[in-house]
Parts: C-alpha cells; structure tokens; sequence
C-alpha cells in the first residue's frame, strides 16, 4: 500500500556572478560562476537520483530526511567563447592565400566546472522492519555510519572506491540507522567541448561550413556516483563514467 501527502518544504540559495565581454577583436566570451546549495525533504518521486537509485522518506519522522537535494551542486563554472580568427593573408608571406580559404575560420569552446551530486546511501535489507518489497514507495532504511567520510580517487583507489565501504555498517535489527539522506556529495565534473570551424561563402545566400567538434577534448575520466546500497557487492565503487573523448567532423550546406 502507499500513501501521498503533501507536507514538505525546501530551501534554495545561491550567488550567480557573471562577466561577458562584447566582441572585439574577434574574441567574445561569457563566465558564469554560481555558488548555491539545496536542500529539501525529497528531491522526486521516491527521492530516486539520476541512476534509479531511491530513499523513501521516513514515515516516522519526515524532517530527518531534510538534507542537501538530489540536485544540489554546491559550485559550478561556466565558460564560454567564440574566436573569429582574423584572415591570415594579412601575415607577411601569405597574401598568396585565396581569400575562400585564409577568411573565415572560427573557434568556439565551452568549458564546465562542477562540484559533485548527493551520494544517495541506503540498505535494502529491510532492515528497520518497518517496510519490506512489497512497499508501493522506496524503503527509508538507512546502515549507520560508523566513522567520518573520507572521499577517494577512483583511477587509483582499490576497486575503484571513491569512499571507504567501512565507513557505513549495517543498521541493528528494528533499527533505522543513523547516515542520514545525502550525506556527502560525489565525483564532480572537469569538461571541455570545442568547435574549429570553416565557412566559406560562395553567393550572398549560400555558403559552405565545415566543422571539427571534440567533446571532452582533454578526455577528463569523469564519473557518475559510486554505489550507495551497502548490501550491495560493489558498495562504495564507481562503476559508471561519462563519455571519453569524442571527436567528429560535420558538414553544413546553407541556401
């Protein structure tokens, strides 16, 4: 059985400070810092995070589970900006150069800085014994934590752990353990995307654009959240990333 009910609250506040700088010489560009934090008492329908991964919210004391949303990004920095590189017969030497193809070269990249999302920490061994498989909403067990949480580097922990797994330990039997919703946040994200492009004018309507795109150009291993079922085998390991390096070329034929 379930129950809906519409009490709950949530907190947002945040510091957004940008800078733009009009074109000149070519070369524009925009930084958008924003320092923020969230928090609520459920973030989504059964709190479920970006990988499936849910917390039910506590029937016995809701106001337990206020803590950072599932969408909390603590600090994130933008930025991004367009070159019109200048035509290169104005070089001494290459005035040679047809003017379809020293004129209109562009370079444009953005790049993101984020801090990490909420690690969701659960226990789907029913342990509390206050909710079991047949629950209509996602069990609120939680394991207690047993010691600080110290994060760890993925590409040189041993399988992997971005946190100590013994850090956490499973609950008493008919206990609710003391972890909490969301305690600590996880890996974050180091990205940059660029474009090289050509346009080549043939009439005053049609024009040819050719394009070089490389995304995550520095391929930055960047992760998705460890796993936060402490009766899971891989509990405490990052098991997922985002995409590496990817590179293609495109055509575009305006008329």
């Amino acid at each position: 059985m379930g129950e809906e009910s519409s009490f709950g609250n949530s907190n947002y506040n945040s510091l957004q400070v940008s800078v733009n700088k009009a074109p000149t010489h070519g070369l524009s560009f925009l930084v958008s810092y924003t320092y923020a934090h969230s928090l609520d008492l459920a973030s989504s329908f059964e709190n479920a995070d970006v990988s499936g991964t849910s917390l039910g919210t506590n029937p016995f004391n809701p106001q337990a589970d206020y803590a950072d949303s599932l969408f909390d990004v603590r600090h994130r920095l933008v930025t991004s900006f367009t070159y019109e590189i200048p035509n290169v017969r104005h070089i001494h030497g290459l005035g040679f150069l047809p003017d379809r193809f020293s004129n209109g070269w562009r370079l444009t990249g953005i790049d993101t800085l984020q801090a990490g999302l909420p690690v969701v920490i659960k226990d789907s061994g029913f342990t509390s014994l206050t909710c079991d498989a047949l629950s209509f909403y996602g069990c609120w067990d939680l394991p207690n934590k047993v010691a600080p949480v110290k994060t760890l580097d993925p590409r040189t922990a041993v399988n992997n752990d971005y946190f100590n797994p013994s850090d956490f330990a499973v609950a008493t039997l008919g206990t609710i353990g003391n972890a909490g919703r969301n305690p600590f946040h996880g890996p974050g994200l180091n990205n940059m995307d660029i474009v090289f492009a050509k346009d080549t004018k043939f009439t005053e309507s049609t024009r040819l654009e050719l394009r070089f795109e490389a995304y995550n150009v520095f391929n930055h291993a960047q992760f998705f959240n460890p796993v936060g079922d402490i009766n899971a085998s891989n509990f405490g390991q990052v098991v997922q990333a985002h995409d590496p390096r990817l590179i293609q070329l495109g055509a575009k034929f305006y008329f």
